[in-house]
C-alpha cells in the first residue's frame, strides 16, 4: 500500500471517528488499516474472547517498534506478579476479617442470650 494511499485512508478514518477517539485513530489507525479483513476480524475475536492483552500485543507488534512490544511484555509480567501478590494479601485479609467477624458473632450471640 502506497504511503499516500495509507495517509488518505487514515485521514478518512479519523474524520469518521468521534472526537474523543481521534488520537487513538491517529496513533493506531495505520496498523489497523494495513491489516487484511481476516486479520482485523481475528483481532476483534480476541477482544470478544476477553484476550485484550494478546490483542494489544498484536497491535504493538505490528506497529513495528520492538521497544514498545518489549515494554508491554515487561509490564504484563509486572502486573501478573503484582496480581499474585495482591491475591495472597486479599486472602490473608479475608481470613483475618472472617476470624474477627466470627468472634464478633459469638459475642453478639452471647449478648442476646444465646
Amino acid at each position: 500500500m502506497a504511503e499516500t494511499d495509507l495517509q488518505d485512508r487514515l485521514n478518512a478514518l479519523v474524520d469518521k471517528v468521534p472526537e474523543p477517539f481521534r488520537p487513538l485513530a491517529v496513533k493506531y489507525g495505520p496498523v489497523l488499516l494495513k491489516w487484511t479483513a481476516e486479520e482485523l476480524w481475528a483481532w476483534i475475536e480476541l477482544l470478544a474472547a476477553g484476550k485484550w492483552q494478546e490483542a494489544y500485543g498484536k497491535v504493538l507488534k505490528d506497529m513495528g517498534n520492538p521497544d514498545l512490544l518489549h515494554e508491554w511484555t515487561a509490564l504484563l509480567t509486572e502486573w501478573a506478579d503484582a496480581n499474585i501478590e495482591n491475591k495472597d494479601r486479599r486472602n490473608i485479609i479475608k481470613e483475618a476479617s472472617t476470624a474477627i467477624l466470627l468472634g464478633l458473632l459469638r459475642v453478639a450471640l452471647i449478648a442476646v442470650g444465646l
